[in-house]
């Protein structure tokens, strides 16, 4: 029982350090070379100098050569990295340090990916227990509880 237990909780640590908050901005094909106008990945149509903006890109329909396609020009509202959007305050990625913390690497005010760590709670055993919560210790006859520094 113990086994199984330590064994899924280790899983959800690995789980949750691959989890993040990204955004694919997938709003239009910006491969796309049209003849009459620009199209959007829902269909719409667009003449040259229309614009669709997303959370992170804005894109505008342009017409060179005979062709309409799509030029993207970044909002500066979120992160890059490795190819994918991440809007300011989200996570990029976490590390878990034990059951009561987490290093969070955010996307932050500057478009800089930055560290912030994550206390949980009281890590007592390998267990998290959460802010104001009690584990009993039957065996030394003793109660432990989690307190907050008072933030």
């Amino acid at each position: 029982m113990k086994f199984s237990l330590l064994l899924a909780l280790s899983c959800v640590s690995v789980f949750q350090s691959v989890v993040s908050q990204m955004l694919e901005e997938d709003l239009v094909d910006m491969g796309y070379k049209g003849k009459k106008f620009c199209l959007d990945k829902e269909g719409n149509k667009y003449k040259k100098n229309e614009q669709l903006t997303g959370m992170c890109e804005e894109y505008t329909c342009s017409f060179k050569k005979k062709k309409y396609t799509w030029k993207a020009m970044d909002l500066k509202t979120c992160c890059k990295v490795d190819g994918m959007w991440y809007p300011m305050q989200n996570t990029v990625y976490s590390e878990e340090y034990g059951a009561s913390t987490a290093m969070n690497y955010i996307c932050d005010w500057d478009l800089q990916v930055r560290p912030h760590i994550e206390q949980k709670g009281c890590n007592i055993w390998g267990s998290n227990v959460n802010v104001g919560e009690t584990i009993f210790w039957a065996e030394k006859c003793a109660a432990l509880t989690c307190y907050s520094r008072g933030r």
